[in-house]
């Protein structure tokens, strides 16, 4: 993230992959001109039909944190939130990320129009 250049960041693991090659453009046209949203949440599954209850229902919304392993950042939110914490880097930064966020009064929205399949 500290070598970042551009708007966004996209976050996902080395295991997981798009399902589409248009994901990433539908994602920043939804992103883009939305000032307020922070980060993006995607739709997650395994690849077998078992997506995560957490990230796959209805329509594009609020949410009210993400998964690392889909997700899209707007980078300056995602600095000025305050980073992850290099010292505790594993299961919990979500939380602390989605609290930064609200705390800059920033949104994180679920968008089921990209899926991660991990």
């Amino acid at each position: 993230m500290a070598t970042a250049a551009g708007e966004f960041v996209v976050f996902h693991d080395d295991d997981s992959r798009f399902t589409d090659s248009r994901d990433i453009e539908r994602a920043v046209a939804y992103l883009q001109p939305r000032q307020q949203i922070a980060a993006l949440a995607f739709r997650v599954g395994d690849g077998k039909n078992d997506w995560n209850p957490q990230f796959d229902h209805g329509s594009t919304r609020p949410h009210y944190t993400f998964i690392a392993c889909a997700v899209m950042f707007r980078r300056t939110d995602f600095r000025d939130a305050g980073w992850y914490f290099e010292d505790f880097w594993l299961y919990g930064e979500e939380r602390v990320m989605a609290l930064g966020f609200y705390g800059l009064g920033k949104e994180i929205h679920f968008f089921p129009e990209v899926s991660i399949l991990h």
